[in-house]
C-alpha cells in the first residue's frame, strides 16, 4: 500500500466514524470509546476532518468539522495545559482553511486561558492533580507541543506575553526534563504553595529513570515547533538530540515499545502513536532546515505503520497497536486518536501535493 492508497483507505475509515455521537478517543477491542467533552484528544478528531477535507476536497469533511467545533468551543475556558492539543488542530487549522474570524477569536481566548496555567516562580505551565493523597502541581513533557497555541497567538497578535511564557517554559523544560544522553523524564511534581520541586516522575513509563517513548516523541515535536517559532538554535539542537535518541533505540521495524527500556518479548507492547508523533517532529525539523535525513526517517516510520500496523477494515481507527497508559491497562494494542491524527498529518506532508500548500497550514 503506497501513501496515496493509505490516505484513501484512511478517508473511508473516517467516513465510517462520522455518525459517532461523542468524540472518539481510544478504541477498545477495535471499537471507538468516546468522551462527551473531547477530553484532551477531541481537537485531533476535528483536525483529521480538516486534513481529509484538504486532501479530498469533499465538503462532507468540512461540514462535519464545523459541526464538531461547536461542541468543542466551550473548552476555551478549561484551565488545562492541553489547550494546544484541543484548539490548534481544530480551531486554528480551521481558521487557516476558512479564514473564519470567529475561529481565530475563540482560539485566542483559549490561548489566554492557557496563560493562566503558568507558574511564574517555576517559569513553567502546570496542572493540578492528586498524587499520593496530596494535591500537587504537575508539569509534563507533553506540554511542549501544546505551546504551539501560544506561539501562534504571539505571531497573530504581536502580544509578547504569549512568547514569553512559551519561551520560558521551553527553556525550563530543557533544564529539568532533558537528560544528558538525550532521553527525557516525563515530568516533575511540585508543591503548590511554595513552588518547590518535589521530584522527577514518570507516570506512564517503566520507572522514573526510564524513557517513555511517547514522551520522547512529544519532546522532539515540541522543541522542533519552538525552533520553527523563534529560530533559536538551542531548540533545534535539543530537538535533534532527542530525535537521535529516539532513532537509536528503535527496534527493527521502526515502531518503539511503549518505553525504550522495555525489552523485546513476545508480549511487548508497542506505541504506534509515539512513532506517528515523532514523524511529525522529524518533518518539522526537515521543513525548517531542509535536512533530508529527517524526511527519510519520517518515511521509514510511516512505511512501517502502513505495512505492519494499518487497522483492518472491521476495526475502528486507522493505526493499531497504540499504547495509551500501560500501568492502567488503558488502550493497549488499540487505535488512539492522536496517533491517527499525526499519522494523517505526516502522510499528507510526505505526499506534499504542491496545490495543497500544506506548509501554510502547519
Amino acid at each position: 500500500m503506497d501513501f496515496e492508497e493509505a490516505l484513501t483507505r484512511s478517508s473511508e475509515k473516517v467516513k465510517n466514524t462520522l455518525e459517532i455521537q461523542n468524540f472518539p478517543h481510544i478504541t477498545e477491542n477495535g471499537t471507538w470509546q468516546t468522551t462527551q467533552d473531547g477530553y484532551w484528544s477531541g481537537g485531533f478528531w476535528i483536525g483529521i476532518l480538516w486534513w481529509m477535507y484538504i486532501y479530498t476536497g469533499e465538503e462532507i469533511f468540512k461540514e462535519q468539522a464545523l459541526k464538531w467545533l461547536k461542541r468543542l468551543e466551550i473548552r476555551r475556558i478549561s484551565r488545562t495545559f492541553d489547550l494546544g492539543f484541543i484548539f490548534y488542530p481544530s480551531f486554528i487549522l480551521g481558521y487557516k482553511i476558512t479564514n473564519d474570524k470567529n475561529l481565530k477569536k475563540l482560539a485566542l481566548e483559549a490561548a489566554d486561558t492557557q496563560l493562566t496555567t503558568y507558574n511564574s516562580h517555576l517559569g513553567m505551565i502546570y496542572d493540578e492533580m492528586i498524587f499520593e493523597n496530596q494535591k500537587i502541581g504537575e508539569i509534563i513533557i507533553d506540554i511542549m507541543p501544546n505551546l504551539k497555541l501560544l506561539w501562534w497567538a504571539w505571531k497573530e497578535t504581536g502580544a509578547n506575553e504569549y512568547r514569553k511564557v512559551a519561551e520560558t517554559h521551553s527553556q525550563r523544560t530543557l533544564q529539568e526534563l532533558v537528560r544528558n544522553d538525550g532521553s527525557t523524564y516525563q515530568g516533575i511534581i511540585f508543591n503548590l504553595k511554595t513552588s518547590e520541586i518535589l521530584k522527577k516522575v514518570s507516570f506512564q513509563g517503566i520507572n522514573t529513570e526510564s524513557c517513555w517513548s511517547r514522551g520522547q516523541a512529544w519532546g522532539i515535536l515540541g522543541f522542533a515547533i519552538a525552533f520553527e517559532a523563534v529560530r533559536e538554535k538551542m531548540y533545534l539542537d535539543v530537538a535533534k538530540k532527542l530525535a537521535t535518541y529516539f532513532i537509536d533505540h528503535l527496534p527493527s521495524d521502526n515502531v518503539p515499545f511503549w518505553d525504550f527500556h522495555e525489552k523485546m518479548k513476545p508480549d511487548s507492547i508497542r506505541d504506534t502513536s509515539a512513532a506517528a508523533i515523532a514523524c511529525s517532529g522529524f518533518l518539522t525539523i526537515y521543513r525548517n532546515t531542509g535536512e533530508k535525513y529527517y524526511q527519510e526517517k519520517a518515511k521509514e516510520l510511516i512505511e512501517s505503520l502502513i505495512l505492519n500496523y494499518f487497522a483492518e477494515a472491521d476495526r475502528d481507527g486507522i493505526i493499531t497497536h497504540g499504547c495509551f497508559y500501560k500501568q492502567k491497562n488503558w488502550g493497549l494494542n488499540e487505535s488512539l486518536m492522536w496517533g491517527d491524527y499525526f499519522f494523517i498529518e505526516s502522510l499528507i506532508q510526505l505526499i506534499n501535493k504542491k496545490d495543497l500548500e500544506i506548509d501554510k497550514l502547519l
